[in-house]
C-alpha cells in the first residue's frame, strides 16, 4: 500500500477541515460550519494530551484520526464561537432547514443525558473522530490508518487500559467498522453506541 501514516501538525488544519466537512456532513461541527471545525482542529492539534495521525498518499492528506480527551477543547471552542453557533441555528431556522435544526436539539439532549449519567472510563483514551476522503472510502484505508496509528504511537497507547469510541446507532456501517477492528459494544445512550478496545494492542 502506497499510503503512509504520520502524525499531524497545525500545517494540516485546512486539509483536515476539508475532509471533515466533506466526509461527515451530519457531524454537528460540520453543520455549524467550517469556522468552528477549523477552530476545534487548531486547538486539538495544539493540545499536548491529544494525538492526531493522518493518512497520506503522494504527500496529500486523504484521511485522519483523532485520539484523546477533548472536553476542555470543546469548552474553549464553545466559548470562542457561541455567537457563531447561535447565528447558524437561526440561519437554518429562517431557511426552514428543519433536519439541521433537529441535529442541534439532538446533540443538546444527548449532552444533558450523558452529563447526568456521568460515565467514567478508568484509565482510557477516546477515538474522537476518524475520516477518510469520500473518493478513497471502502478501500480498507480506515483500518490501515487505525493499525498504523497504534503501531507508530505505542508510547501514547501504552499509557491506557482501553480505547473508547462513541458512534451513532443510525450509522450501522460505522459500528461494523469498529467491530471489524476489535472494538466491542458495551453501552448505548440516546441513539449513541459506545464501543471499547482493550489496550495495549
Amino acid at each position: 500500500m502506497s499510503s503512509i501514516v504520520n502524525n499531524l501538525s497545525i500545517d494540516h488544519i485546512d486539509e483536515i477541515s476539508n475532509i471533515w466537512i466533506e466526509s461527515i456532513p451530519y457531524n454537528i461541527k460540520s453543520i455549524i460550519g467550517k469556522k468552528i471545525v477549523k477552530n476545534y482542529v487548531e486547538k486539538f492539534l495544539k493540545s499536548e494530551r491529544t494525538l492526531g495521525t493522518g493518512l497520506f498518499n503522494s504527500n496529500q492528506l486523504i484521511g485522519f484520526v483523532f485520539f484523546g480527551n477533548d472536553t476542555k477543547i470543546i469548552s474553549r471552542v464553545l466559548k470562542d464561537n457561541l455567537i457563531n453557533i447561535i447565528l447558524s441555528f437561526f440561519l437554518y431556522l429562517i431557511q426552514f432547514k428543519f433536519r439541521k435544526i433537529l441535529n442541534y436539539f439532538d446533540v443538546m439532549i444527548y449532552l444533558i443525558l450523558s452529563n447526568l449519567k456521568k460515565k467514567k472510563y478508568k484509565n482510557s483514551t477516546e477515538l474522537l473522530i476518524v475520516a477518510i476522503k469520500i473518493d478513497h472510502q471502502n478501500k480498507g484505508l480506515g483500518t490501515h490508518l487505525l493499525k498504523e496509528s497504534f503501531e507508530k504511537n505505542k508510547s501514547y497507547f501504552n499509557k491506557f487500559e482501553n480505547l473508547t469510541v462513541i458512534t451513532l446507532k443510525s450509522t450501522p456501517e460505522n459500528i461494523k467498522f469498529y467491530e471489524k477492528n476489535n472494538f466491542k459494544v458495551f453501552d448505548e445512550l440516546y441513539g449513541r453506541v459506545y464501543l471499547s478496545l482493550n489496550l495495549p494492542i
